[in-house]
């Protein structure tokens, strides 16, 4: 999403961890608690993989991403140096010397969304996004993160549809590469 992205401009930490989030949520499909409760360790740049050790049902998974988002991760860690929690071995922490939740997670994109003018907004409409792009660039109808079929998922594939539909309808905005 192009203007999420852009609201993301800047090069505080806030700036550089929220456009790194935003990239990686869009690009792989991880869920917001995953992206919560990634480590340090978790992340390898050189190879763009990320590790979710916490997936839904317990289930882990390795999910790829591009040199985009490569990039803006490795900006906000190395932004990331200079904040009192960077001994911590948690990925992302909070711009006033505290950790990062999913509640701070959800206000921060929801901040940023405003900047964008992108209305009715929540975290999951990235994993939306990225399942969306993945079909259009060729995939096969199942879930980017490989957790199951869409086809033999036929709720998925209708509440895909379903939202696709109804964003177009509403007028917010549509998902974009980043």
């Amino acid at each position: 999403m192009k203007p999420l992205v852009k609201a993301c401009a800047g090069k505080d930490l806030r700036a550089r961890r929220d456009e790194a989030i935003v990239r990686l949520m869009t690009e792989t499909g991880m869920r917001a608690g995953e992206v919560v409760s990634l480590r340090v360790a978790d992340v390898d740049l050189t190879r763009g993989l990320a590790t979710v050790t916490r997936g839904k049902g317990g289930k882990g998974r390795i999910v790829p991403f591009g040199s985009q988002t490569a990039i803006a991760v490795d900006r906000y860690l190395r932004t990331r140096r200079t904040h009192v929690r960077a001994d911590s071995p948690d990925m992302w922490v909070g711009d006033r010397g505290k950790g990062f939740s999913y509640d701070g997670l959800h206000a921060a994109l929801k901040h940023r969304a405003q900047i964008a003018g992108i209305e009715r907004f929540h975290p999951h409409l990235l994993r939306h996004t990225a399942a969306s792009r993945w079909l259009s660039a060729g995939g096969s109808e199942g879930v980017p993160d490989g957790r199951r079929r869409l086809g033999t998922q036929g709720h998925d594939r209708q509440v895909h549809r379903r939202h696709r539909f109804r964003t177009r309808r509403r007028g917010v905005p549509q998902a974009e590469p980043g």
